[in-house]
């Protein structure tokens, strides 16, 4: 039984890395950002669905943008880490890195502020 094993490991093995090797290619800057925009497209496109399906069900427009604002709030920190990857790729000086995160970060915290007050825009 043990060999029939090692032998289904093996074989799955090989197929991985023949799959590797046949798709493998380098990702360019034009071809990471297309990719990036499509992820971005589908998570607007989700949210919105998401808005949707929530007003459907509670009937309230409050509630509704309040969890769609967790999620686009969720979804900007998820994002976070790929800011950092695009500074490290430009060599973008810190103290000019350093007040692009403190401004985003500031963005997104007035955007909270301001939509929190009964689910409307100040």
């Amino acid at each position: 039984m043990g060999h029939l094993r090692r032998h289904r490991s093996g074989v799955a093995l090989r197929r991985f890395r023949r799959s590797q090797k046949n798709d493998a290619h380098d990702i360019g800057v034009k071809e990471a950002l297309n990719w990036s925009l499509v992820w971005i497209a589908l998570s607007f496109l989700f949210n919105g669905l998401f808005w949707w399906a929530v007003k459907d069900t509670s009937g309230s427009t409050e509630i509704a943008n309040t969890k769609s604002l967790e999620f686009l709030t969720g979804d900007l920190i998820e994002k976070s880490p790929a800011l950092d990857n695009i500074i490290d790729i430009y060599k973008i000086p810190v103290g000019v890195s350093l007040s692009v995160v403190v401004g985003i970060l500031a963005t997104t915290m007035w955007l909270s502020v301001r939509t929190s007050k009964n689910g409307e825009h100040a």
